[in-house]
């Protein structure tokens, strides 16, 4: 009868055990899964990244070429108002040489 029982005992433990067990698969099946989920998320994130880091030196160059272009724009403006400054100062210089020949 002892042995009865105590036999018993370790069937339901063992029962008890087996449930623990199918319980702790369960929870690191569901572990796993979020683990997948936030792998998926980290490796979306690292596209993003890199495909945001692309459009930033895009975008960066076309602004450096942009700034380029505009400072050579100016200096040409800059040359060419020189240039027309000194081109009229030598046609007024040239008109009053022609006014004070002619009487």
């Amino acid at each position: 009868f002892f042995l009865m029982q105590k036999l018993r005992l370790l069937e339901l433990d063992g029962l008890e055990r087996v449930k623990e067990v199918e319980l702790l698969r369960s929870e690191k099946e569901m572990v796993d899964n979020k683990l997948s989920v936030t792998e998926q998320k980290i490796l979306e994130l690292i596209v993003t990244n890199t495909r945001l880091t692309r459009q930033n030196m895009n975008l960066k160059s076309k602004l450096e070429f942009s700034i380029k272009s505009r400072t050579q724009m100016k200096d040409r403006v800059e040359s060419l108002t020189l240039e027309a400054t000194s081109m009229l100062a030598m046609k007024i210089a040239s008109l009053a040489d022609a006014r004070s020949i002619v009487p």
